[in-house]
Parts: C-alpha cells; sequence; structure tokens
C-alpha cells in the first residue's frame, strides 16, 4: 500500500485539497462555518488570501440562525 507521510505534504498539496473543499462549499455540500475553520487551521500553512467562502445566499442555501 502506498503511503504519503505527513511530511512529505507541501504546500501545493494543502493548496489543492483546500481548494477542492472550497468548492465542495460553493457548492453547497460543506457549511461555510466548517469551511471556514479548516482554512483557520492551515493558515501558517497556505496563504489564505487565495480561498473565498460563500454566503449562504450565494449558495442558495438558507442559514438557520438559533436563539436559546
Amino acid at each position: 500500500m502506498l503511503t504519503i507521510k505527513h511530511e512529505e505534504y507541501t504546500e501545493d498539496h494543502y493548496y489543492a485539497a483546500l481548494k477542492l473543499l472550497e468548492q465542495l462549499c460553493w457548492d453547497g455540500k460543506l457549511e461555510a462555518d466548517a469551511y471556514r475553520s479548516i482554512l483557520n487551521k492551515y493558515a501558517d500553512t497556505v496563504d489564505l488570501s487565495q480561498f473565498s467562502v460563500p454566503e449562504a445566499a450565494e449558495t442558495g442555501k438558507e442559514e438557520i440562525h438559533a436563539e436559546f
């Protein structure tokens, strides 16, 4: 079985993975808050200015605001 160790990942690997997640977010398959959290985790690894997070209206999904 082929495995890639964490040390072998480059900035390009992380960039590509985050871009795929970005597309899932824009397609409404991944919540924007979850995507923001993932981006923040890798802020030291990649330049976040290359990524965008859609607002709820742009994905066609309504945001639910719950009050407790």
